[in-house]
């Protein structure tokens, strides 16, 4: 007897040979996901600007975040940014070099404008020199000389969404291994779903769990250290601790209070 198939966005209906209410239901399904695509990108990039900048997990190579950081292009310049996961459901905002080029544009437009209104005005909400820089509140650089030559990262799209049935673990292998790519050739990464908080967090752990060899806890605590919402939902856990077993993590090595000196060495 054949498996039941997935699909994309890890639904567990099986493909019924002759269901046409379930085959009318996906086909619904995948229109609505293509239709609130537009409206979800308006939102992350409504809010992009304001964003945060991603966590650091590991210095110099591995960062976490959410949808409006990773559409806030400043940041990934920042970072130096050259692969990205993106489990949002979102765009992949800076997959294309003359997108990022209409960006830069756009913002270095947006700096002249900011820059004669500082001249203007003695005080302003917004924290800006005209000494060839300029940041806001968060002190995010908007353009620098590093801007123009910044190429597209590379992209990593997974459709999966937060709830506890879903089958993060499937994906699991899968971006390991374009981490571990990254890795290999300098690379920096940036995990991210909508909020930080699930998805990508889940997949971070993962990645740390088999990189480093240590337990669910372990990889946990140490992404908590660096990201406090972080919440992988009960679904998820579950798997990262199947996926923990699948490692045959040595019991000895599950020192719960292991700090991030402890556990990151080969990085």
């Amino acid at each position: 007897m054949s498996e039941n198939k997935v699909d994309e966005t890890n639904s567990s209906e099986a493909d019924g040979p002759s269901d046409k209410q379930s085959l009318a239901s996906r086909f619904t399904n995948a229109n609505l996901r293509l239709a609130i695509v537009p409206f979800l990108d308006n939102y992350v990039k409504s809010c992009a600007w304001s964003s945060d900048p991603p966590s650091t997990i590991i210095p110099g190579f591995l960062y976490l975040g959410d949808a409006s950081s990773s559409a806030w292009l400043p940041h990934l310049i920042d970072l130096s940014i050259t692969h990205v996961i993106n489990l949002a459901g979102s765009s992949n905002f800076w997959e294309s070099s003359e997108t990022i080029k209409q960006e830069f544009q756009r913002l270095s437009m947006n700096k002249q404008t900011d820059d004669k209104l500082k001249v203007e005005a003695s005080e302003t909400h917004l924290n800006s020199r005209i000494d060839g820089t300029f940041t806001d509140e968060h002190t995010r650089p908007l353009v620098d000389s590093r801007s123009p030559s910044f190429l597209p990262p590379k992209y990593l799209k997974i459709r999966i969404a937060d709830m506890p049935s879903a089958r993060i673990s499937e994906h699991f292998d899968g971006c390991i291994k374009f981490i571990e790519s990254a890795k290999e050739n300098g690379g920096r990464v940036l995990v991210h779903c909508q909020a930080g908080v699930s998805r990508s967090t889940s997949i971070v752990i993962a990645f740390l769990m088999h990189s480093q060899r240590i337990s669910y806890e372990q990889a946990f605590c140490i992404v908590k250290q660096k990201r406090q919402v972080v919440k992988p939902n009960a679904g998820f856990v579950r798997q990262l601790r199947e996926f923990e077993v699948s490692l045959c993590i040595e019991k000895e090595n599950m020192d719960h209070t292991s700090t991030m000196e402890q556990c990151i060495l080969d990085v």
